[in-house]
């Protein structure tokens, strides 16, 4: 959990970026649907960018060189996968990003507004009580809805410092983490759009 300097800070943020028109609430659950869709297409061709990636064969029959790589790629979609994701959640919930800083934007709202009041933890739990028929612990989900926060602030993170100086394996290690908690990810938030 954010300690509470660092929630003052968010809750500041959101007073600011209010102000300033940065995200907006409403109606727009008209846009979860083309939200999911880009997530979805997205977290698609991150996968795709992977595999060509990783095999040799698929890079000849494309014509590509045998050391062609995307892993920076592979990254980057991820994490816009995920972000795609985020927006599909906002919209379902009357919240509408604009086009400033919108990165930060989002991270801090879907903090300050899901995270932070163990929305997606109550949540989580009454979709897993409901499809399992059992109860469980509700700490349990509010430490899965922080992990989602945290993936998803470490998948910013790493997009925009991926660019300098990364050995190769590195490379290759960073963008099979991605994707796989774009994965994790997306299906998560796909569960509590439904």
């Amino acid at each position: 959990m954010k300690t509470e300097k660092e929630n003052k800070i968010i809750e500041s943020n959101i007073n600011i970026y209010q102000k300033e028109g940065l995200f907006k609430k409403g109606e727009y659950s008209n846009l979860t649907g083309f939200y999911v869709k880009n997530a979805e297409k997205t977290l698609q061709t991150a996968d795709t960018l992977m595999q060509i990636s990783e095999n040799n064969e698929l890079k000849k029959k494309l014509g590509l060189l045998d050391d062609f790589e995307t892993y920076l790629w592979v990254i980057t979609t991820s994490y816009y996968s995920m972000f795609y994701i985020l927006n599909a959640l906002f919209s379902k919930q009357g919240i509408k990003l604009g086009e400033k800083i919108v990165h930060k934007v989002a991270s801090d709202v879907f903090y300050f507004y899901f995270i932070k009041n163990n929305k997606i933890a109550k949540e989580l739990f009454e979709i897993y009580e409901e499809a399992k028929g059992q109860a469980m612990d509700l700490i349990s989900y509010s430490e899965q809805a922080e992990k989602l926060f945290q993936d998803l602030e470490y998948e910013r993170e790493k997009r925009r410092r991926f660019q300098y100086n990364m050995t190769e394996s590195i490379k290759i290690s960073y963008a099979q983490t991605s994707l796989r908690r774009a994965k994790d990810f997306i299906n998560e938030i796909k569960i509590l759009i439904k």
